[in-house]
């Protein structure tokens, strides 16, 4: 039996540029091969302007592009408006163009899934593996979407609970956010350069992760660290970062130093960024109270919500939908 563990199988840059060669040559598509001549649609014989506001209306572009898990959180009803993409190749090109210009992709990044093992699928360097399509949807988004919203996501297990413990124990995949988000980055970046004359856009939300997920791991083992994900962050200059994350104000009645906690955090995370002029670190706090005075620094009250598709935790937190 084949072994497919990527942590085995070093990720290095000249193979992701390969496989990215080789989808750009491929561009999948299932749409009808022939085209539709000018005079036989009404439609596309409306201004250029107008088809793309058609578009962008029928394919939600205003709302992130989610991949929903086979087993998700949230009921999935199948988005017909798709099968537009299907009608013929000129329509195709253009509704798949303005996508991927102008929509957001929602990149869920956990533990488990394993999207640098696509690369060398691609590059047909592990025989008799099948290509797992919503991977493959991942890959694509992270090579040619103009804005990508990259998430961590983790679940809790009550069953490996310490005993006589009421705090969650984490799934133990929570180890491996940082080399799976080192993947997704690695992806990302080697394809930016071709985006001659434009910025690219991308936010890496790490959620609870500094808040409390990280605390939880201490017995498990990180291969990479936070500053060389915003190294490789910051080395893609043709896009503009940033760096969310998740605090509250709720828990300081609990937690003594929960003032100093997310000072501490904020102050590690704008010195590891500030070489990067290319990344701005943004704190979005959540709670009854205000930080106020030398409790301010830098943080914003709007937040950027996480999926519903894919679990998280806390799970109460107030956008996450009530299962």
């Amino acid at each position: 039996m084949l072994k497919t563990s990527l942590e085995a199988l070093p990720l290095k840059r000249s193979q992701i540029d390969q496989a990215i060669s080789t989808l750009i040559k491929c561009r999948p598509s299932r749409h009808p091969l022939e085209e539709s001549p000018q005079g036989a649609s009404p439609f596309l014989a409306l201004p250029a302007e107008i088809r793309n506001m058609i578009y962008w209306y029928c394919l939600r572009m205003d709302s992130d592009r989610v991949p929903c898990p086979s087993k998700s959180i949230d009921p999935i009803a199948s988005d017909k408006s798709f099968n537009l993409l299907q009608t013929c190749r000129q329509i195709h090109t253009e509704a798949r163009s303005l996508l991927e210009q102008k929509a957001v992709a929602y990149i869920p990044v956990n533990g488990g899934p394993n999207i640098g093992m696509v690369i060398y699928q691609i590059n047909q360097e592990l025989r008799n593996v099948s290509i797992d399509s919503s991977l493959l949807t991942t890959v694509w988004a992270l090579v040619n979407f103009n804005q990508v919203h990259f998430h961590l996501h983790t679940k809790y297990a009550i069953s490996e609970r310490e005993p006589d413990s009421l705090d969650p124990a984490f799934d133990r995949q929570l180890s491996n956010l940082y080399s799976r988000l080192r993947q997704a980055l690695l992806i990302f970046t080697a394809a930016s350069p071709k985006f001659v004359n434009r910025q690219r856009h991308a936010i890496v939300h790490f959620d609870h992760h500094f808040t409390t997920w990280k605390a939880r791991v201490a017995h498990y083992r990180y291969i990479y660290t936070l500053r060389h994900l915003i190294n490789i962050m910051g080395h893609d200059t043709n896009t503009n970062w940033e760096l969310r994350y998740y605090e509250t104000s709720k828990w300081d009645d609990l937690w003594a130093d929960g003032k100093q906690r997310r000072a501490d955090n904020w102050n590690e995370i704008v010195s590891l960024c500030k070489p990067h002029a290319g990344i701005t670190p943004k704190m979005e706090i959540y709670g009854d109270e205000l930080p106020e005075g030398e409790d301010a620094y830098g943080h914003t009250r709007t937040i950027t919500p996480s999926s519903a598709h894919w679990p998280s935790w806390p799970d109460k937190a107030p956008w996450r939908r009530q299962i």
